[in-house]
């Protein structure tokens, strides 16, 4: 259980409790350490970013303290740092 990360799905019920529709892309992007979740073209207030975080708190409690919801230029990003070492991360040979 403690391994769970958010997932378009999550993040989709999230906004439609907050009151707000889906946007039009959502990708995972996996590019960083951890993770980071794109919300193309998607803009949302401060508030709405806050009650976002609080909710994937809840949800996700193992990644409390390492998630955040920011704006980056014209989208929303949701990120999360990931606790586990990937083999290419690893330099122990």
């Amino acid at each position: 259980m403690n391994n769970l990360k958010p997932t378009q799905r999550e993040v989709k019920v999230i906004l439609a409790s907050i009151g707000l529709k889906e946007p039009f892309k959502i990708w995972n992007d996996k590019r960083v350490n951890g993770g980071r979740m794109k919300l193309w073209n998607f803009q949302m207030s401060i508030g709405d970013m806050s009650r976002m975080r609080v909710m994937l708190q809840q949800l996700f409690p193992n990644l409390s303290e390492d998630l955040t919801v920011e704006r980056y230029r014209t989208s929303t990003v949701v990120k999360w740092k990931n606790e586990e070492i990937l083999p290419s991360q690893r330099h122990d040979w």
